[in-house]
């Protein structure tokens, strides 16, 4: 593996290399929900073809386009996060 292929991080990844030990990951970072729908062989064939030529997978380019669709429509996605002051934050 070069080094080039080291530096790149999966999103589905979040820890942090050279860092032993379980580590937690905010439950608003944490890809765990699927969905799945049907479409056309048309447009698969346009998604395929640009997940391929711009070097990225369908997963980001479905949830790029949400996103601009969430800020489009004036859409705020809702967070479950909760900050315990006891927690002790170590970076």
């Amino acid at each position: 593996m070069t080094t080039e292929q080291n530096k790149k991080t999966s999103k589905m990844n979040q820890s942090q290399k050279g860092k032993k030990g379980f580590q937690k990951v905010d439950e608003n970072v944490k890809l765990t929900e699927r969905y799945s729908y049907k479409m056309t062989k048309a447009e698969l064939s346009t998604l395929n073809n640009y997940c391929k030529s711009n070097g990225l997978s369908k997963a980001e380019v479905i949830r790029t386009a949400l996103k601009d669709f969430y800020k489009a429509n004036g859409v705020t996605i809702q967070s479950n996060e909760t900050i315990n002051p006891n927690q002790l934050t170590i970076d």
